[in-house]
């Protein structure tokens, strides 16, 4: 891949993360909205970490590694998902996380392969293809900051990037903050030139 291209997709992918946890922030308390508030609360199950259905060794080595904030489970399911298949498809089978970021895109910008990355993270990136090495990405939530991060591989796992996904607590809103309208205005925006939101309080996984 080349140079002028690689980064164009890491922004893409950013701003794409960014816009699913503003509709989250603008959408899951709204008690006028009941459909946008079903989706953005389902949203949020996906960055959450489910560790249910791992084995016991599997859960002592995630703690013995001190990996608590791993969120992969949940959040792959999302970056697997393939709305713009699943819409050519007719809907069918039913994909939740498919049809949870129709409703954060909207059909025709997600149906647009310049404006929308489908997946938003392709096999080699979540690690899931085993016939090549190469680098992957290892996902956590960072709950403490308003800027994401890409954090290079160590010595333990020499192909994992470490990348930490903003998601701090909403800050009550207002004008001293974010407003609704700012927040519907960045889940709006498909244009590729604007890469961040015009306001320093939505999140942003775009280094």
């Amino acid at each position: 891949m080349s140079q002028d291209v690689r980064p164009l997709r890491v922004w893409q992918q950013g701003k794409q993360l960014s816009q699913i946890i503003a509709y989250i922030w603008r959408w899951a308390d709204d008690e006028l909205e009941t459909e946008k508030r079903r989706n953005a609360q389902q949203l949020k199950t996906y960055f959450l970490k489910d560790d249910s259905k791992l084995p016991v060794e599997e859960l002592l080595k995630k703690i013995g590694n001190n990996t608590h904030n791993k969120c992969d489970t949940n959040l792959k399911k999302l970056f697997r998902a393939n709305p713009r298949k699943w819409l050519h498809d007719g809907k069918l089978p039913y994909d939740e996380a498919s049809e949870l970021l129709v409703a954060v895109f909207g059909e025709k910008r997600i149906n647009n392969l310049d404006k929308y990355l489908s997946p938003m993270f392709n096999s080699v990136e979540l690690g899931d293809d085993k016939t090549i090495i190469s680098p992957y990405y290892e996902f956590h939530i960072d709950p403490s900051s308003f800027i994401g991060e890409l954090r290079d591989p160590d010595l333990e796992t020499p192909f994992a990037f470490r990348y930490y996904v903003s998601f701090p607590p909403r800050p009550e809103l207002g004008e001293a903050t974010v407003t609704k309208e700012q927040l519907e205005d960045w889940i709006k925006d498909d244009k590729n030139e604007d890469v961040y939101p015009s306001v320093p309080f939505i999140p942003v996984t775009t280094t």
